[in-house]
């Protein structure tokens, strides 16, 4: 290979391993943002934004999160009463209520009833139930967050790496351009001192072998051009150009730190607290899920009215209302609690 082409492979190299990453925003983007047209500018942190707006492992990671916050605030909703409305209404000789007579008892005059009512159930103590279960959330939540900032971190990677490829690419070009020019000049110059004897023909046909291989060298470098930017339309997440005018970038060689500190900065890695996270969120949910067996306390409140639509019956009608508590204790469940603890041990130990 030509020094030139040489020396500048290393130099891109360098600079492609050495640069120094570029810091994403730690908050996503509002703004819709679309690719540039062909042959236009793109500065890295333009195509780092891009990314982390377009790329569908960060709009898959925000709608997770999106769901997480969603399924925490289910869980805290046991902490609020539960309110429902009903209305019903019977003709012949049935009745509203019938299911705590006898069905001798259900033979009755026919007559139309009407009943509306609000049911109101407040749960006043579960022994942790809810409390670990929003806990739980709280945690996979967390653990969500997490997992949204690995995402972005990722993708802000894969722009980098991307886009210092175009930059080698480009470079390669340009060598490959300037060498086939001056095998050109070295060719015509050989032809014309054969045309005139003065050297060989050997001579000249290696002249254009080099100008040949420098042709060959400068179509790979032009197609390896356009790959690389579809890699980095690829990175971004966008449908975009094959031409881009990118941005020139210093090269910034930095000492390698001790290991010490690199092992210590990657324990602080997104995917490392989003385990933890997970962690902490299953022993939660099993902590809940076994304590299902205690009782749970509710109290009940309720009222209506009532009309029977028949001034012949001697009935009260009107509105009414009733309170009261309940103590609930799950005595068979079909196994369901068992293997609902069960999962919840699995799910740990993952």
């Amino acid at each position: 290979m030509h020094p030139t082409i040489t020396s500048s492979l290393i130099g891109l190299t360098i600079l492609a391993v050495l640069g120094g990453p570029i810091p994403a925003s730690a908050q996503p983007l509002t703004r819709a943002s679309e690719p540039p047209p062909r042959g236009s500018f793109l500065a890295l942190q333009s195509a780092v934004e891009l990314a982390l707006q377009n790329h569908p492992a960060v709009q898959e990671g925000n709608a997770n999160l999106k769901a997480s916050e969603a399924r925490t605030q289910q869980t805290r909703s046991l902490y609020y009463p539960q309110v429902y409305a009903n209305a019903d209404t019977t003709a012949g000789a049935g009745r509203t209520n019938p299911r705590f007579l006898v069905g001798g008892a259900l033979l009755q005059q026919n007559q139309s009833i009407f009943a509306a009512g609000v049911i109101a159930n407040q749960r006043i103590y579960d022994f942790g139930v809810t409390s670990n279960l929003v806990e739980s959330s709280q945690l996979a939540e967390r653990a969500q967050g997490q997992d949204v900032n690995a995402r972005r971190a990722l993708v802000v990677l894969n722009v980098q790496r991307t886009y210092l490829n175009s930059l080698k690419r480009r470079k390669l070009v340009q060598i490959a351009e300037e060498t086939v020019r001056e095998r050109g000049l070295i060719a015509g110059q050989i032809e014309a001192l054969y045309r005139q004897q003065l050297k060989s023909k050997l001579d000249w046909n290696l002249v254009r072998v080099e100008l040949v291989n420098a042709e060959s060298f400068l179509i790979r470098s032009r197609n390896d051009l356009k790959s690389s930017y579809a890699d980095l339309n690829r990175a971004m997440g966008v449908a975009g150009q094959d031409d881009y005018v990118l941005e020139d970038l210093a090269i910034d060689v930095k000492p390698t730190r001790p290991l010490d500190t690199l092992i210590g900065e990657s324990l602080s890695h997104p995917e490392i607290q989003r385990l933890k996270e997970q962690t902490a969120s299953a022993e939660a949910k099993l902590r809940a899920t076994k304590q299902q067996y205690l009782p749970t306390i509710s109290a009940l409140a309720s009222g209506g009215t009532f009309e029977p639509f028949d001034a012949r019956q001697n009935q009260q009608t009107g509105g009414w209302w009733t309170a009261g508590a309940l103590v609930s204790m799950p005595l068979f469940t079909g196994f369901l609690i068992e293997n609902q603890v069960h999962e919840a041990r699995a799910q740990r130990n993952a």
